[in-house]
């Protein structure tokens, strides 16, 4: 793929849950900008409005206060704008209801967040390599990879 920017929307209230996020984005080894929404209300407004360039990759935790990420998940899935974008959820459930959920709302990964750092650090790792580095994506959600 050609070199640039990757574009990362991540919906997460937990600093420190950011913090390792944000730092594997760092260690990941090709730029990438990662925008942050803590909680779900301002990003559904911004992908009903369509404001929000679609992004080459979504990160998204379930359990927020307010709206939940699977809201955001069916919300960007139903969007033609955004049906394109990759969703990953990075939640700290492992509940099976929850898998499920995701996986009809058309998530393309679902991963338990762990409580070891390093172990957390090397999904996010692999996470990011994939989706950014690896994976063939549609046009449309391409042209926001490398912008």
């Amino acid at each position: 793929m050609s070199e640039g920017i990757a574009s990362l929307l991540v919906l997460e209230d937990n600093d420190e849950d950011f913090e390792v996020l944000n730092f594997a984005c760092r260690q990941y080894g090709k730029p990438v900008r990662v925008t942050r929404f803590r909680r779900a209300e301002p990003l559904l407004e911004q992908i009903e409005n369509q404001t929000l360039p679609p992004p080459a990759l979504a990160m998204l935790d379930l359990r927020l206060p307010g709206e939940s990420g699977l809201a955001v998940l069916e919300r960007l899935k139903k969007t033609p704008r955004y049906v394109s974008v990759p969703a990953v959820v990075l939640t700290t459930s492992s509940n099976p209801a929850d898998i499920a959920q995701c996986y009809q709302a058309c998530a393309n990964a679902f991963h338990a967040k762990v409580v070891e750092t390093e172990a957390m650090m090397r999904t996010l790792k692999s996470v990011l390599t994939y989706w950014l580095s690896d994976v063939v994506h549609c046009p449309v959600t391409r042209r926001s990879l490398h912008e």
